[in-house]
């Protein structure tokens, strides 16, 4: 006999008086299964938020050509202004496979970016990607990497189904989308401080989540452009992930609808032509308040009536109180606080 322990006394007794004797019982699980990790699920959620907005998953190599990616990112200081830890020097391979995956990469807007040109040349004149991964940097003698999301929208659609709406408003849209699962309402885009070389100054932003700046957003400059020969608008945005998903999930809070009329507002400002209105947009929802449930832009003019320096921007308040119906009174004192707001910030008369 082979019998060396206990367990091979019981396989014999088995294998002797018959396996069929044997009562069978489940095993007893007193443990409850391990959660996923809280990341992952996160993960999970914005992959589908951004498949839900019409765009496809990229899966890319952490690797790149360090030599490409610096031609494409030119300056590490603006892209750090804008929430990334990002080093002038690469992560480099000690073994590198070759020369176009000799480092790890700073940037993956870099990645998407490469697979918009690479899907272009192939033929598809028009798509929508994004990618949830890794980069990598250097600091303080060690090693760091960060969560990223990069998102690419090129060409538009034509025929029947023609869309001529700029890609940069498609992409933004998706972020608004996002932000908007994640529970935050506190965002804008604003004027880049810094330009960043690959994008277009004058159609492109930096991303700002409750005060702490988390990515941009833009069109891709076109001498870039005509560089890799794309013949079609891009818009290219990336943002840090590890700032936007702390404290998530964030509790759902809910409230009851208001049973009182929403009141309406428009408004027409002459400005100067190179004003932004993000900055008195933000100002009116903070002097109005919880009054404010929406503000918008639904028209802008240039034309001969107006000095060629400047541009009529007509924007839409809607006020409602949860309380009480709001009183003339009190639509009075907002509309002056906005008017306020207005001449304070971007120096607006109306029109």
């Amino acid at each position: 006999f082979d019998m060396e322990q206990e367990m091979d006394i019981v396989e014999e007794y088995a294998r002797l008086n018959g396996y069929e004797k044997i009562q069978e019982t489940l095993p007893i699980f007193d443990r409850t299964p391990t959660h996923h990790d809280a990341f992952y699920t996160l993960k999970n959620k914005i992959s589908a938020v951004m498949q839900a907005s019409g765009f496809s998953q990229a899966f890319n190599y952490a690797f790149t050509s360090q030599t490409n990616e610096q031609k494409f990112m030119q300056s590490a200081k603006a892209i750090q202004t804008y929430g990334f830890k990002v080093d002038d020097d690469s992560v480099t391979i000690r073994n590198p496979l070759s020369e176009e995956w000799n480092a790890m990469r700073r940037l993956t807007s870099f990645s998407i970016w490469k697979n918009t040109t690479e899907n272009f040349h192939m033929g598809n004149e028009r798509g929508q990607l994004f990618e949830i991964g890794s980069a990598f940097s250097k600091a303080d003698g060690t090693y760091i990497e960060s969560n990223r999301l990069a998102i690419s929208s090129w060409g538009n659609e034509f025929g029947l189904y023609s869309n001529s709406t700029p890609n940069v408003y498609k992409v933004r849209a998706s972020i608004e989308r996002l932000f908007a699962m994640l529970g935050m309402t506190s965002y804008t885009f604003k004027e880049l401080d810094v330009k960043v070389p690959f994008l277009h100054y004058g159609q492109s932003a930096s991303i700002v989540v409750e005060g702490q700046a988390v990515g941009f957003i833009g069109t891709v400059h076109p001498q870039l452009i005509q560089q890799e020969k794309v013949r079609v608008d891009v818009a290219i945005a990336e943002l840090n992930l590890d700032i936007i998903c702390q404290g998530q999930p964030r509790p759902m809070r809910f409230k009851s609808v208001s049973n009182f009329q929403a009141v309406e507002r428009d408004f027409s400002f002459v400005v100067d032509a190179n004003k932004s209105m993000g900055e008195f947009m933000t100002d009116v929802k903070k002097s109005l308040g919880g009054v404010c449930k929406d503000i918008r832009i639904f028209d802008i003019y240039q034309g001969d009536k107006l000095d060629s320096k400047q541009k009529s921007v007509s924007v839409r308040v809607t006020m409602q109180s949860g309380d009480a119906e709001l009183t003339e009174t009190q639509i009075t004192e907002n509309v002056t606080k906005i008017m306020a707001s207005a001449e304070k910030i971007i120096g607006a008369k109306l029109r």
